[in-house]
């Protein structure tokens, strides 16, 4: 499973949770998902893991919460991985800040998943850089 994080550039109406986000970094993320061809889900700060089929209003939360409240909304959406994948046997991929890797992480693998991140660490433009470099390869694979 591929679990994008969502964004602050949005559509204003209601539409697939998978549409809903324009910024470029989704729209990479979202792409290199399809391309891989699984599971992949988006991680909103509004409503925990959604299904890109899920249609959703736009929404202006941001992440700020702390503490116990933090580890909450955390552990809600990795009890939603838990009960969608065979839990401890899979590896999910994490495309998102480090404001929403760290405790989704943390949860996940308070469960037992295994976490990749490949963009930890990276800035915007090597985000961008990196998905471009993934979907070349990907490409590539099919030929």
């Amino acid at each position: 499973m591929i679990i994008l994080g969502c964004g602050k550039a949005k559509k204003r109406y209601r539409c697939p949770a998978g549409d809903l986000y324009t910024g470029s970094l989704f729209r990479a993320a979202r792409e290199y998902a399809e391309a891989q061809g699984g599971l992949w889900r988006i991680l909103s700060a509004e409503h925990g893991l959604v299904h890109p089929l899920r249609v959703i209003e736009p929404y202006e939360q941001k992440l700020v919460l702390r503490g116990d409240a933090l580890a909450r909304w955390a552990s809600e959406a990795a009890g939603t991985v838990e009960r969608e994948l065979d839990v401890p046997y899979v590896r999910v991929t994490l495309l998102m800040g480090s404001t929403y890797a760290r405790p989704f992480r943390s949860a996940l693998e308070a469960l037992g998943v295994e976490t990749f991140e490949p963009l930890a660490g990276l800035g915007l433009g090597q985000r961008l850089a990196w998905f471009k470099g993934a979907r070349q390869a990907l490409e590539g694979r099919g030929s």
